[in-house]
C-alpha cells in the first residue's frame, strides 16, 4: 500500500540560457529515516544484490498508479557497472523454502538467503556471486543510471 509523500516532486523550469532540455528538470527529494530502502519518492527498492562487477535488484515503481498488478510495478533489473548499462530481467517463477529463495528469469537463475546470492546466466555463459545488501542505500551510480532507465 502506498503512503503519502510529504516530500513531492518539484520541477524545475528551463533556464533563461541558450541551452536546450528536451524537457524540465524534475529532483527527487529523499526520505530519511523512513525507510532504509526507500529511495525517492519513484520507486523502493526490494532486494539488492551486489558484487565488483553487477548489482542485481527489485524495485516497485511508485509512479505508475495503484491500479496496476505486481508485474506492472515490480520488476527485476541487472545492472552492469563496467558498461554503466541496466536490462530488464524478465522474471518466470519464483520459489522460497525457508531461507533460501529463488527466482528464475529468461536471462538466468538467481538463489539466494539473506547474506548472499548466486546469479547463473543462462546457457551457464557466467556466473556471479553477490552480497545481499537488503537495507543498504543503493550506490549513487545505480542511483543515477536507474532514474536515467525509468524515465527513459
Amino acid at each position: 500500500m502506498l503512503s503519502h509523500n510529504p516530500f513531492p516532486k518539484k520541477a524545475q523550469t528551463k533556464p533563461a540560457s541558450k541551452t536546450i532540455y528536451p524537457g524540465p528538470t524534475i529532483f527527487f527529494n529523499f526520505e530519511p529515516d523512513i525507510s532504509p530502502r526507500k529511495m525517492s519518492s519513484d520507486f523502493t527498492c526490494l532486494y539488492f544484490f551486489e558484487n565488483e562487477t553487477h548489482a542485481i535488484l527489485e524495485i516497485k515503481r511508485l509512479d505508475l498508479g495503484e491500479n496496476l498488478n505486481l508485474t506492472e510495478a515490480r520488476f527485476w533489473l541487472i545492472f552492469d557497472k563496467q558498461k554503466l548499462t541496466i536490462q530488464k530481467l524478465n522474471l518466470r517463477s519464483v520459489d522460497a523454502d525457508g531461507e533460501v529463495q529463488e527466482r528464475f528469469f529468461d536471462q538466468g537463475y538467481l538463489k539466494f538467503n539473506s547474506q548472499n546470492g548466486t546469479f547463473i546466466e543462462k546457457f551457464n555463459s557466467g556466473q556471479h556471486q553477490l552480497e545481499n545488501k537488503n537495507g543498504q542505500p543503493l550506490p549513487a551510480e545505480i542511483k543515477e543510471v536507474l532514474t536515467s532507465y525509468l524515465t527513459a
